[in-house]
C-alpha cells in the first residue's frame, strides 16, 4: 500500500476501502480519487498520479533496482506502463472526505505556484500531452473493463 504523507481526513474506512478490492481479489491494483483531486481526474473518474494505490508487491518484485533510480514522479507513470502492458485489473476507490494538501497550501502561494509548476515540469518530461492523453485513456479502459466485468459477475 501506498500513501501520499500529506493527506485530510483519511481514516481507517478508506484505507480498508482501498485494500478491499486486492484482498477480495476483485482487482489487481487499486487506485484513489480525492476529494481534491484535478477537475480533469474527478471528470474521468480516475487519477493517473495518485500517490494512493494498493497492489501485491510481485506486481513490481522485478524491477525494484528500476524503481530506485526513477526520477520524480517516474514511479506512478512506470506503475500505469505496467497495468497497461500487463493489463492489470484496476479498482478506483473514491475518497470523498479525503484530500491532500496543495503545495500552495504548505508552501506558501508564490512558492507553492512554483513547486506545482515544477511537479508538471517533471512529469512532461517522463510524458509528453500525447502521451498522458494515450495513457489516461488505456487506464480508463481497464478500470471500466474491471467494473464491466464485476456487473456481469453478478448477474
Amino acid at each position: 500500500m501506498l500513501l501520499d504523507a500529506d493527506l485530510i481526513g483519511l481514516t481507517i474506512e478508506d484505507i480498508t476501502g482501498l485494500a478491499e478490492p486486492i484482498l477480495a481479489g476483485n482487482a489487481d491494483v487499486s487506485m484513489s480519487l480525492r476529494q481534491n483531486s484535478f477537475s480533469i481526474h474527478k471528470l474521468f473518474k480516475l487519477d493517473f498520479t495518485t500517490g494512493e494505490r494498493v497492489f501485491s508487491k510481485s506486481l513490481v518484485a522485478n524491477y525494484l533496482d528500476d524503481i530506485r533510480s526513477m526520477p520524480a514522479f517516474g514511479f506512478e507513470i512506470f506503475m500505469n506502463r505496467l497495468l497497461i502492458n500487463c493489463r492489470y485489473r484496476i479498482k478506483v476507490v473514491q475518497w470523498k472526505n479525503v484530500s491532500h494538501a496543495r503545495k500552495m497550501e504548505k508552501l506558501g502561494f508564490w512558492r507553492g505556484l512554483f513547486a506545482e509548476t515544477q511537479m508538471v515540469s517533471q512529469i512532461s518530461k517522463i510524458l509528453s500531452l500525447r502521451e498522458i492523453i494515450r495513457q489516461n485513456r488505456a487506464l480508463l479502459t481497464l478500470a471500466l473493463q474491471e467494473t464491466n466485468e464485476r456487473g456481469q459477475d453478478s448477474k
